[in-house]
């Protein structure tokens, strides 16, 4: 029996005005369900029941559509009442989101959307694709949306919504052909050829989102007509749009018909992330393009083009703009080239423009060294970065032994501001002008002038740009051994290289040891530090390399840790009923300090602390973990969780004495705080601090 709970006014008006709709509902098998249904929520167990939902004016209130078992099209093709109010067909029995439906198509059957403007929401559910027009056919209708909220899909073709907005939220799509599967569905006619995801002129991604294809038939998407278009990457989302296709026709992503006259914007928000990888490039050929790409705060777009496209055709195509924002990763790399014209980048428009605004990473990589191409005009590329790495031979490699052509960086850390202007040209185009507003040539770090002659837009086999860190601590004379900070992070390949005039007046290099938090060690060998010495200092990480020099200096004294007990134990507690705090087991537990620096030099700093995991224990072979359990607690009292950022837990007076001892009284200081039910019994946790000493700021 079809489920719903309509009011008592509406029952009686169905049962004197439909009596032989009242016999068919009788005839429906009973279908159970966990959760009471409103008035406006139905519950459906098989084809009929769902076209009548969607077809029978008496139900036209209806807006959620429940399954209570799979659903298998029927080769009987209708249209949703135009009166209907828009819907959503869930996968499952209401409040039981454990069970999982599926619904299979049909190559003879479709279910279309019924009048323009209508939005249909297809949730939490498996679909097997036996068409090409997908579950619910859009068709010609104008201003529809179709929305899959934590939907698989497998088969021809999941959208057909030519004028319409489509949104994939939380939802994997492979495009294939669907394996047989008698025992529980029965054999549809043959299924449509395999086609694309989605017919949608505008696209928009949110969740955790795969789409894959390896048919060698088309594009992944395409973006039909002359109507406004645009693809959206939704803030914190994670997409990766893969073509395993290995046709240079049609192993792209997206194809965009009439992109001379409406080309999308690709957008990707903040911290999402946009993974492409394809064989021929990102569009179908070079002349369909986007309108623009911006790559948000803290995003990412990463392209890995496969094949070997013809002539011309770029990885990407952009007609006004590309734009990485702050804190944003930006990585295009070709795997194979031998195309004489083929750009990793293709600009259209006259006096387009591409901002780097202080990314994380720029990473571009074109073994054709083709990496910028206009269509019809001079480009500009401004950019404020860390460092600037250009290679003109070599091969895509990660490590400090990959040293790069030319590269720049400010002495002190700052960002480079700089600006350079294509050559007016069509498919070759090298530089007319480059420079870096604010490079000291007497100070800053480099091994070419910035110019037209060492940024060339046409011969660079790989581009990297980006923030860095590289801190050397003060290098005083006669001591040999030499120390930084190449930052912390999950990059593997951070790596210090030391190069200096060793005493027989040859060239020495040594290797600096780097443990996880990215503090280094290096030891000057065949070496005589004094005034005259220079040490070159290269820095590697995640392909960006960047250099500092220092000169020894006499010692004026130095900041340094006197005592840090090795163990800060807390007392054995039971797990408490209500939030508890644990003291310490030495209640005189201190930190010393000593500062010999001249009381002229003697500036005031600060102790911070992090750790690098939270507080954990094992037993019986598994792991449990006390989250924000370890905690400093200041004189005012606040309490703030430890974590990997630096907290800052002691700033010394201007006029600091040679030796600071820090200790708390029994309340203050670092503590545990234990919540009801999150430590285990006979547990031992354990962490590591680290502790920080540095000149404030």
């Amino acid at each position: 029996m079809m489920k719903n709970n309509a009011g008592h006014k509406r029952s009686r008006r169905r049962v004197a005005g439909a009596i032989a709709l009242l016999l068919v509902c009788l005839n429906f098998p009973q279908i159970a369900s966990s959760a009471a249904l409103d008035a406006n929520e139905a519950e459906v167990g098989n084809f009929n029941d769902l076209k009548t939902v969607l077809t029978d004016s008496a139900y036209n209130n209806i807006s959620t559509i429940y399954m209570g078992g799979d659903i298998v099209c029927e080769t009987d093709t209708f249209s949703i009442n135009k009166d209907h109010v828009d819907v959503t067909i869930v996968g499952h029995p209401k409040g039981e989101s454990s069970t999982r439906y599926t619904i299979q198509d049909n190559p003879r059957s479709y279910i279309h959307i019924g009048k323009n403007g209508r939005t249909v929401t297809l949730k939490e559910m498996d679909i097997r694709g036996y068409n090409y027009y997908g579950t619910i056919n859009c068709n010609w209708y104008t201003d529809t949306t179709l929305k899959f909220d934590k939907v698989n899909y497998l088969g021809s073709q999941a959208v057909y919504n030519r004028m319409g907005d489509t949104i994939f939220q939380d939802t994997n799509v492979t495009i294939g052909m669907v394996p047989a599967e008698p025992a529980r569905f029965p054999v549809p006619p043959n299924q449509d050829p395999p086609q694309e995801v989605a017919e949608s002129p505008r696209l928009t991604f949110g969740g955790n989102c795969v789409f894959t294809k390896d048919d060698n038939t088309s594009s992944l998407f395409f973006m039909p007509d002359d109507v406004e278009k645009y693809v959206r990457v939704l803030p914190d989302a994670n997409v990766s749009i893969i073509n395993n296709s290995t046709s240079d026709t049609y192993g792209d992503a997206f194809y965009i018909d009439h992109s001379e006259t409406t080309a999308p914007p690709l957008t990707i928000g903040d911290r999402a992330k946009l993974f492409i990888d394809v064989q021929s490039g990102v569009q179908r050929a070079y002349d369909m393009r986007f309108d623009s790409v911006t790559v948000g705060p803290d995003a990412s777009l990463r392209v890995i083009q496969r094949g070997d496209p013809d002539k011309d055709n770029s990885t990407i195509s952009i007609n006004k703009s590309l734009t990485v924002e702050a804190g944003a990763t930006l990585e295009m790399t070709r795997v194979a080239s031998t195309k004489r014209y083929a750009p990793l980048i293709l600009l259209f428009d006259p006096n387009g423009t591409i901002s780097f605004n202080d990314p994380k990473r720029i990473l571009l990589y074109n073994p054709s060294k083709r990496m910028f191409t206009t269509r019809s005009g001079p480009f500009t590329i401004t950019g404020s970065v860390g460092a600037i790495n250009v290679w003109t031979s070599g091969t895509l490699s990660d490590s400090i032994d990959n040293m790069p052509k030319n590269m720049w960086n400010k002495q002190n850390g700052a960002n480079l501001s700089f600006n350079a202007k294509s050559e007016t040209g069509r498919i070759s185009v090298g530089t007319n002008y480059a420079s870096i507003s604010n490079f000291n040539t007497k100070e800053d770090f480099y091994n070419a002038y910035f110019d037209k002659n060492s940024f060339v837009m046409n011969n660079m086999l790989m581009l990297t740009m980006g923030r860095y860190t590289l801190n050397i601590d003060p290098l005083y004379i006669p001591n040999t051994t030499v120390t930084g900070n190449v930052g912390g992070g999950s990059n593997t390949n951070r790596a210090i290289r030391l190069r200096y005039a060793g005493n027989n007046g040859k060239a020495q290099e040594v290797n600096a040891s780097v443990d996880s938090y990215g503090d280094w060690t290096a030891k000057l060998v065949n070496a005589t530090v004094d005034a005259n010495l220079q040490v070159l200092s290269h820095g590697h990480s995640d392909y960006l390399t960047f250099g500092k020099r220092t000169k020894p200096t006499k010692n004026p004294g130095e900041l340094s840790f006197l005592n840090v007990p090795g163990n800060l134990a807390f007392a054995k507690t039971k797990p408490p009923l209500l939030k508890a705090t644990v003291p310490r087991v030495d209640t005189s537990w201190t930190i010393s300090i000593s500062d010999t620096r001249t009381r002229a030099k003697r500036a005031p700093w600060k102790l911070t602390a992090s750790i690098g995991a939270p507080l954990t224990g094992s037993m019986g072979g598994a792991t449990y973990t006390l989250n924000d359990a370890l905690v400093f607690v200041d004189s005012q009292g606040q309490a703030t969780p430890l974590t990997n950022s630096q907290l800052l837990i002691y700033s010394s007076p201007a006029s600091a004495n040679k030796r600071t001892d820090i200790n708390w009284p029994a309340d203050k200081g670092i503590l545990l705080r234990v919540l009801p039910g999150q430590a285990m019994v006979g547990v031992r946790y354990e962490t590591t601090i680290r502790w920080t000493l540095s000149n404030a700021p």
